[in-house]
């Protein structure tokens, strides 16, 4: 908006009428700007700067480690990073947690029991495919008297080979339990399970043996 001189009368007649249109001409093309697909650009960029900030401060303050026993790890309350590992016939790429308490550094138990698993794989993975086949079939009537006619065969059929296990379990994440003993390398790993969808399964490896089965719950304090 150009201003004329104090001075002039002339211009200055009617001033405030002009002004006020002014002011209404210009908010109109401010609102139409935005309106239509401007203003879905202008609102989606919004939220993408209202997310994108506070994640990028979190990231900010994230620590990250990479080393030759677990690869890359970032710390975010919790020590994170990924697995792979073949079991029950499927390849995963699965969250891998280091388990630390009160900020204690992650341990050398905790480093032995990964490279223990990590340069025996295969023999693990058998080792908890053989288990898990075991403690399901001790309980498959009792899974199955939880399921309809519809679904029962579907998601607790009766098996007779490991190789039948496939589809009814899913490796969900692999977790290198806390060094409460020192002599005691733990991993526990983590499935979802049709045959019990609220508790899945948990398997408890300790010094390269299985140690435990059960549900989740055993693996997730």
């Amino acid at each position: 908006m150009i201003r004329a001189p104090w001075g002039d009368e002339q211009y200055w007649r009617g001033r405030e009428t002009k002004d006020r249109q002014w002011i209404e001409r210009t908010t109109k093309k401010g609102t139409d700007l935005f309106c239509g697909t401007q203003r879905g650009r202008f609102v989606g960029f919004a939220r993408f700067i209202n997310k994108f900030v506070p994640f990028l401060l979190r990231r900010l303050k994230m620590s990250f480690v990479s080393g030759s026993d677990f690869g890359e790890l970032l710390f975010d309350g919790v020590w994170t990073g990924l697995c792979d590992v073949v079991i029950f016939g499927c390849h995963h790429e699965v969250p891998l947690v280091v388990q630390t308490f009160d900020g204690d550094p992650i341990s050398e138990t905790q480093r032995l029991a990964f490279r223990e698993f990590d340069s025996n794989k295969i023999a693990i993975s058998l080792l908890i495919e053989e288990t898990v086949f075991n403690y399901y079939l001790g309980r498959v009537e009792e899974y199955r008297g939880c399921f309809g006619a519809e679904e029962v065969d579907i998601k607790a059929p009766r098996v007779h080979a490991v190789d039948d296990m496939h589809g009814l379990v899913s490796l969900k994440c692999i977790k290198v339990m806390s060094a409460f003993n020192t002599s005691a390398r733990e991993i526990g790993f983590i499935f979802d399970a049709t045959f019990d969808p609220q508790l899945g399964l948990g398997v408890l490896v300790t010094n390269g043996s299985v140690e435990a089965v059960d549900a989740q719950d055993i693996l997730l304090g």
